[in-house]
């Protein structure tokens, strides 16, 4: 083989060769968990280069469109606990983080949605000091102790049920401004027969439910 020909080959390998993290991404249960650890290695070193983003990426903080250049992704922040939900349906992740970084603490609630092998969205609910109820300390006390893992099959709920008690907890969330002060006013409307609807994380308060009836795991 002479020189031109090898040198050719060599640069057709490399065109062609996937790059290792990014061709591991999928709609598939490991092609999604393997987006959710690049997620997590993105945000301890805030880099998010290491993510395969696809061009016209949706990036979102707390329900507003931002910039991914400013966006919190691109704070290196010292995580102290994680997990992820996976939801190969719809080709979406679920991750919550906590960083009980004396400096600067977070609670952070990252959705990522994957399109065959690229990040199309990003969206987070970013919580830090000066928020509603905020307390990372009472965060991370209970959140490790939930149980998130896989439900066998015969014990699961249905999807229909599932996303029937997440909107009748969504619906309770009711505001009302008195004597000029915002007041939480927190009345559950519907809750599915038989299903328990938690009281969410608001910041670390008030996440004393423990066990599979009480806690998000009933979404595996």
């Amino acid at each position: 083989m002479n020189r031109s020909v090898l040198c050719w080959s060599v640069v057709w390998a490399a065109l062609l060769a996937p790059t290792a993290s990014f061709a591991q991404i999928s709609c598939t249960r490991d092609g999604l968990q393997a987006a959710t650890n690049l997620y997590i290695a993105a945000q301890a070193k805030g880099d998010p280069s290491g993510m395969p983003l696809a061009q016209g990426l949706a990036y979102m903080e707390n329900q507003q469109v931002a910039d991914i250049k400013t966006g919190v992704i691109q704070k290196p922040l010292k995580i102290d606990f994680h997990r992820s939900l996976i939801d190969p349906s719809t080709c979406q992740t679920f991750t919550e983080v906590i960083v009980v970084d004396k400096s600067h603490p977070y609670v952070l609630g990252t959705r990522l949605r994957v399109n065959h092998d690229k990040i199309v969205e990003i969206e987070s609910m970013v919580t830090q000091e000066g928020d509603w109820l905020f307390n990372a300390d009472n965060y991370i006390k209970w959140s490790p102790g939930e149980d998130w893992g896989t439900i066998p099959a015969v014990q699961r709920d249905t999807r229909g049920t599932l996303i029937a008690a997440a909107n009748a907890y969504l619906d309770a969330f009711l505001f009302r401004v008195e004597n000029g002060k915002l007041r939480y006013v927190h009345t559950l409307t519907h809750v599915p027969p038989g299903r328990q609807v938690p009281r969410g994380p608001q910041g670390g308060a008030g996440r004393g439910g423990q066990g599979r009836g009480a806690g998000p795991n009933n979404q595996n």
